[in-house]
């Protein structure tokens, strides 16, 4: 692996020296090779947190003396980066959460992963010209990404090749994993992506007036195949998120869209109907009765009583949660069935890395003033998104709004039974969205303001 990081070190240096908004535009397509990983010394690395490093160097190197003027006195070009305040704030009390965490090897690679480069990135974005070929290439990545996880997952679920694990490879329980570890990972990332390029989709057929041009064949393909990847994985929560997101940006979009929902719920409404079978298990997911929804309440339960022991303030710090948690870990718990009759099955439960609710990953990771922040930053993201294109849906700028709200939101509802933020692609995602939320907003103002 030492020979691919320097190779990979070596192209990408020459890439970014050359044209180095280009590199920050391909990271988007880049995230899942943190998969790819090595050391350095006692350091652990992955690849794109060597992508992300290195163009951060040759930024500061390209810009010299800029960057360091800025950061002792404000020049008279300069400007405060959008949610300044926010970034501070995310920075102060992730630094907290180390030190409570035990400022341990692990925790420090937490540290860096999902705060100190993801912001990077964020700050990275906004130095990258302000011409829109740059971000037109960087969702064209995105697109190709999302083309080759899904290709990788039809593959793997219709042959049952390249899963590693052996109950997820057997055909009465497949689920694809593709370049991941687990199924549910492709829905964490394909669910809200899916969904800002069918945003940058509609912008780019109102713009160009053209369906059948290879940029817009790779955003259809890449859609779809993530929508079935999505499928192939069986991850419910993430199929829920973009089921409910759709429905959203449907009543959003125009009133076509409105009566296509309409006809669709009625649809499902005569098939489910006449099954009681369906009707009884959508209850059992809805009420979180089924397997994994009474796993996930007994886990929750876990974590409130840790929290409510002490740690409601702090939390358990970075990567401190299994460690804190495990004296009020249950060894296991009886599984009850939908058939009232049969009776409850024991189910082993082991101590998950977080608690697998986006509220209660914050709170558990962060304290309750990082729960605050992230709360502020995604309610303030699909806020300024849903504003942008209710207010400018004339401009075909809005477009990319309107998917970016339907990312946040599927994000979101995914996120009540999973974790969409501390994962190295996740987060840097999480803040190449809010850089993207800002960015649509000045040029969407500043695009009123000219035709003003």
């Amino acid at each position: 692996m030492w020979l691919v990081a320097l190779l990979v070190a070596i192209w990408w240096s020459i890439l970014a020296w050359r044209h180095w908004p280009l590199a920050v535009s391909l990271l988007a397509g880049l995230l899942p090779t943190y998969l790819l990983r090595f050391r350095i010394g006692p350091l652990p690395m992955t690849v794109l947190e060597e992508l992300i490093l290195l163009t951060t160097a040759i930024w500061l190197i390209k810009q010299y003396p800029q960057p360091w003027v800025n950061l002792r006195s404000r020049a008279k070009n300069w400007r405060a980066y959008p949610l300044s305040t926010e970034i501070v704030l995310v920075l102060l009390v992730a630094w907290l959460a180390l030190l409570i965490g035990g400022n341990t090897t692990s925790a420090l690679g937490l540290w860096k992963a999902y705060f100190i480069e993801p912001i990077i990135v964020f700050i990275l974005f906004w130095h990258v010209p302000r011409g829109t070929k740059y971000v037109d290439f960087g969702y064209l990545c995105l697109a190709g990404s999302l083309l080759v996880i899904g290709l990788i997952a039809g593959y793997q679920y219709g042959t049952g090749d390249l899963i590693a694990n052996p109950f997820w490879a057997a055909t009465a329980t497949r689920r694809a994993t593709s370049v991941f570890g687990y199924p549910n990972a492709i829905g964490l990332l394909v669910g809200p992506v899916s969904l800002a390029l069918l945003g940058y989709l509609i912008y780019r057929l109102k713009k160009t007036k053209q369906w059948f041009d290879w940029p817009n064949l790779l955003l259809i393909s890449s859609i779809i195949s993530g929508w079935l990847a999505i499928y192939w994985a069986h991850s419910e929560g993430a199929l829920i998120g973009l089921a409910a997101a759709l429905i959203v940006l449907g009543l959003l979009a125009n009133r076509w869209s409105r009566l296509v929902i309409l006809v669709v719920t009625i649809i499902v409404g005569v098939v489910i109907w006449p099954r009681p079978d369906y009707q009884t298990t959508i209850e059992q997911k809805v009420r979180l009765a089924d397997l994994s929804g009474q796993i996930r309440q007994s886990q929750w339960q876990e974590t409130w009583q840790m929290l409510r022991d002490g740690r409601w303030l702090t939390g358990a710090g970075l990567a401190n949660y299994q460690t804190t948690v495990e004296p009020y870990h249950h060894e296991g718990i009886w599984i009850k069935s939908a058939d009232k009759k049969a009776q409850p099955t024991w189910q082993p439960l082991e101590i998950y890395l977080y608690p697998h609710n986006i509220a209660l990953n914050f709170w558990t990771e962060l304290g309750l003033a990082g729960l605050i922040i992230f709360a502020w930053l995604w309610l303030k993201a699909i806020i300024i998104n849903l504003v942008n294109f209710c207010r400018h849906r004339r401009q075909e700028l809005a477009w990319l709004s309107w998917g970016l709200l339907g990312a946040w939101l599927a994000a979101a509802i995914h996120g009540l039974v999973d974790v969409p933020y501390f994962k190295n692609d996740l987060a840097v995602l999480f803040w190449l969205g809010l850089a993207m939320t800002m960015w649509i907003k000045e040029n969407l103002v500043k695009n009123k303001s000219d035709h003003d």
